[in-house]
Order: C-alpha cells, then structure tokens, then sequence
C-alpha cells in the first residue's frame, strides 16, 4: 500500500520563488502596457489566473454560506484593488521603486503582529531599507502620484494578507483563491473594457495583445 505525501519546499526556497514569480510576472506584464494598458494588462494577468484556479479547484460556490460570501468577497476585492492601482503605479515610476514602497503594507502588517524581538530587527532593517530608497528630496523627478499610488497599494496588500487570513479559517486554500481571483477578474474588468488608448475599440479587447509577448 503507497501512501501519497506532499512535498513542501523550505522556507527560504518559497519566499526566493515567490519573490521571483511575483516580481518576474510584474516585469513582464509592464511589457505589455503599450498594447493593452495598465488596467487591460491587470484584467488578462488576473483573469487568465482566475480560469486556470477554477479549472483545477472548482469551487463549489453554489454551496457557500452567508458567512463564506462575506469572507471571499472582500478577499478578491482586495487583489483586484491591489493588481490595479499597482499597475497604474508602474505607468509611473519604476518597478523597482514601486516594488519597494508597495512592501510597507506587509511590513505593517508584521509590525503589529510582531512578538518576537528577532522579528524587531528584522522589521527595522526592512524600514531602512524602504527610507533608503524612496525619493525624499524635494528636486526629485520620480512622479509623486506613482508614489502615493504604490503606497496605497501598499495598504491593498495589507488589507489582502489580513482578509486571506480571515478566508482561510471558512474555505480550504484552492477553493478561497480561486474564488477570489474570480471575484478579482470582475472588479478589474469593468476598467479593461473602459480603457481606450485612443481606437474605436477598448485595448482590452485587441486581439493582438495575444501576441504582444513575442514583439
């Protein structure tokens, strides 16, 4: 008789895979704004995760009670918020930066659930590491909408990792995010469908942007 076990990655290698998917995804996706725009760019990367979540977990939403409902739906509001004021920020300063700055929402988060003094160190080198970077003199030529932007994504990603806690104790982690990237896809789609880059169609809907990676 076999017995099928789970494979789990250590910890470091997780967040260095995490860090490289998320990080890789956004470069890429800012590639594709000159086709299909910021938010058209969120609505296909949030979309096409969403089909392929659904396909896999199939998320039994016929069955969700009233207390799941109010669980998932801020949750996937949350990413869709999240996904596109980040890429509204990427039109306007650099990856990078707006990388950096997007991470105060987590870092807060840590800091109030901090109960280590390690955790301290770390959370103050992180903090560093942000004021270092962030544009603070007054002649700067980085756009301060981007910033203000990034840092109200910052907030998305906290409310998001607080929300996903709350979700998890009402479904099993498949069916909750496929759910809520559902629920994403439709809070960003309205603002593909709206975007126009100036042709008769909105630039979600070109169907050359399927084909916009290879130029």
């Amino acid at each position: 008789m076999t017995s099928s076990r789970s494979v789990a990655l250590p910890p470091v290698a997780s967040i260095l895979l995490a860090v490289f998917s998320v990080q890789g995804g956004a470069a890429i996706a800012k590639g594709l704004f000159p086709v299909i725009g910021a938010a058209g760019t969120g609505a296909v990367r949030i979309g096409l995760s969403a089909l392929i979540l659904l396909a896999v977990f199939r998320p039994p939403v016929h069955r969700f009670t009233a207390a799941q409902w109010r669980a998932v739906v801020p949750y996937g509001l949350s990413i869709g918020v999240m996904n596109l004021i980040f890429y509204q920020a990427l039109v306007r300063i650099p990856l990078g930066l707006a990388v950096t700055l997007e991470f105060v929402g987590p870092l807060g988060v840590a800091i109030v659930g901090s109960r280590r003094a390690l955790d301290a160190v770390w959370i103050a080198l992180a903090a560093i590491g942000i004021a270092l970077i962030a544009p603070w003199q007054a002649g700067s030529a980085i756009d301060p909408l981007g910033v203000a932007i990034a840092l109200l994504t910052g907030g998305c990603w906290a409310a998001y990792i607080v929300l996903g806690g709350r979700v998890s104790q009402l479904l099993t982690g498949g069916v909750a995010v496929a759910t809520g990237m559902s629920i994403a896809t439709l809070t960003v789609l309205p603002f593909a469908l709206a975007a126009d880059s100036g042709n008769a169609r909105p630039i979600a809907l070109r169907w050359e942007a399927l084909g916009a990676s290879r130029t």
